[in-house]
């Protein structure tokens, strides 16, 4: 015998429904992770290296080398003020002693800049 009856429809009050732009937001959210998680999982595999270059620049000629510098992707790490000879001596000349750091391009170990 065939039951005339009907299943029980369920009806979810307002306040537990989604939103359609919910389903949006969560993909968005999880491509994200995903991408992160991506660019993680790949600078752990190929670490970083880095080339130093260690120079002194005369005072006069900072601003102007240190933008020559930072053209050629270098990035101060250390500075500090250094004068040869003593301070009373009218001869004596000041520099900065620098480091600079930069990534070593794929395929072109230790790169030689123009400095």
């Amino acid at each position: 015998m065939i039951s005339d009856k009907k299943a029980p429809t369920i009806i979810t009050p307002p306040s537990q429904k989604i939103p359609n732009y919910m389903g949006f937001a969560n993909a968005m959210l999880l491509l994200l992770v995903l991408i992160l998680g991506t660019a993680h999982i790949m600078s752990a595999v190929t670490p970083v290296k880095w080339e130093y270059k260690i120079t002194a620049i005369p005072d006069g000629d900072f601003d102007t080398s240190m933008n020559k510098y930072g053209v050629d992707g270098w990035e101060l790490i250390f500075a500090r003020r250094a004068t040869s000879g003593s301070i009373s001596d009218s001869g004596s000349r000041a520099e900065y002693e620098v480091i600079f750091k930069r990534p070593i391009k794929i395929g072109n170990p230790v790169a030689k800049s123009g400095l």
